[in-house]
């Protein structure tokens, strides 16, 4: 009939529907929610737990994979989840080194170990250069080349192409001037650079040399009357030079058309760059100014900086970082230096050193411990996390040198020696124990590592060292 009213009863079967539907998405919601964080129930133990997500890598693969002491039989590349919490994990591979982390997971947390390199239980060697303390020689960035000559000639070998060499014949009679390796000047990427030569009245003179066109080109003439610093960014031929005309005036040199910006007129500046930037700080003016490429911008200081003792700049996530230590041994970060700057400061004392090359952490130079180890920390700038750690083996009376090998790996070199090891101090290999008089290292590619020995007075060696094992 038109018009009738619904019963009670229908009211009632509504009121129940819309309570179970309610019901039933606010179950849904705990359960993603609950998912989202890692909560998951367990069949076998009846309870619920919470895990998070582990995923392991190595290099070489294939490395058995360990897990608080349990091996399943699982090779890298792998993943699980294990419950939130600490948990050791180590890698083992015939032939090689083991490979060990103990590593904190949180509930919902996707934690991945891309990074962990195997070093063979014997390092092999093989000597591929012979080279003399009058050669003028130097690694590349990113340890792709390897530069040296004497003479007339500059020779650059292919560290990733072991048997590709290129000689360059340096025009007008010059010669290369063989001082020291501050001679060569490295732009991004590795794929040009400027060195010192000598002309034939042994007079000063400034190449600049791009491996992939094979050209060299005699740039003594745009820097007359200036000292270079730095070559900067490769996609200009720009260059970072101090004024001899000018007061000693900080100015970056358009090598091509000769323009010039000033970066700074105090001569006593203190300048840093990267192959994207240029910054530097005034003493006398009390002024800090970044070059992003383009221009010249004054950075707004955001605390005194009197005590200056160090300076770096560097790019992070698209955006400048200038970073500087004080004479009581604090660092600070000025995040976004150009567009907004922000301060942050580090919850530890060191000397700035390094910068990895993704920019994701900075090395600082600590104090040595009570027991005489030489001690550093890298720095996670998106996360202000602070991963400190001695170095064992090592006494800190001896220098070390450390430097960037890829985003989470550091070549080192102390007391003649050679060795690798994890940003955070994990893992630490020596790498040929029958080296004593190693020189210089380079980075080090999956396959190999390069150095420089000495094995005499008169005679260098550059070598490789293979960092994959001969198998059985």
């Amino acid at each position: 009939m038109l018009g009738h009213e619904p019963s009670i009863k229908h009211y009632i079967q509504v009121a129940v529907s819309n309570l179970v539907t309610l019901a039933a998405v606010v179950v849904g919601t705990i359960v993603i929610v609950a998912f989202a964080q890692g909560y998951s129930f367990n069949l076998a133990t009846r309870e619920v737990e919470q895990t998070g997500l582990l995923r392991i890598e190595s290099s070489p693969v294939s490395a058995f994979v360990e897990i608080d002491g349990e091996n399943k039989g699982e090779k890298t590349p792998y993943r699980t989840t294990p419950k939130a919490g600490q948990h050791t994990v180590r890698l083992t591979r015939e032939n090689y080194r083991q490979w060990t982390k103990t590593v904190d997971i949180s509930g919902g947390e996707v934690v991945w170990l891309t990074y962990p390199r195997l070093i063979p239980n014997e390092v092999t060697t093989e000597d591929i250069v012979a080279l003399t303390p009058q050669h003028l020689y130097g690694f590349g960035p990113n340890g792709d080349w390897f530069i040296y000559g004497r003479g007339k000639t500059l020779r650059i070998r292919n560290l990733l192409q072991q048997n590709e060499e290129f000689s360059v014949t340096l025009p007008g009679g010059a010669t290369v001037k063989n001082s020291s390796q501050r001679e060569l000047y490295w732009g991004s990427g590795g794929e040009k650079f400027v060195f010192l030569a000598a002309s034939k009245e042994q007079k000063p003179q400034y190449f600049l040399h791009e491996i992939r066109s094979s050209t060299t080109t005699n740039i003594t003439k745009q820097l007359q009357g200036y000292e270079l610093k730095e070559l900067l960014p490769a996609n200009e031929d720009y260059v970072l030079a101090v004024s001899k005309k000018n007061q000693g005036a900080h100015e970056i040199i358009n090598i091509e058309t000769g323009e010039s910006l000033s970066l700074s007129d105090d001569k006593e500046a203190m300048y840093a760059t990267n192959f994207e930037y240029a910054a530097a700080y005034s003493p006398e003016s009390k002024k800090m100014t970044l070059w992003d490429g383009t221009e010249v911008v004054e950075v707004p200081l955001l605390e005194d900086l009197t005590d200056l003792t160090e300076l770096r700049v560097f790019e992070q996530s698209n955006k400048p970082v200038i970073a500087y230590s004080l004479s009581d041994g604090s660092v600070r970060f000025i995040v976004d230096a150009k567009e907004a700057p922000t301060l942050k400061r580090v919850p530890a004392q060191g000397a700035l050193s390094s910068v990895s090359p993704s920019g994701e952490f900075v090395l600082l130079d600590l104090t040595t411990t009570d027991n005489g180890l030489a001690q550093f920390a890298a720095y996670h700038l998106e996360d202000s996390r602070v991963y400190s750690f001695e170095l064992p083996e090592l006494n800190a009376e001896e220098p070390v040198s450390l430097r960037w090998s890829g985003s989470h790996h550091l070549m080192g070199l102390q007391d003649g020696k050679s060795f690798i090891v994890d940003f955070d101090g994990a893992n630490f290999q020596v790498l040929a124990t029958d080296a004593t008089s190693v020189q210089h290292v380079g980075t080090s590619s999956t396959n190999y590592s390069y150095e420089v020995q000495k094995r005499s007075k008169d005679v260098l060696l550059l070598r490789r060292l293979n960092l994959i094992a001969e198998e059985n």
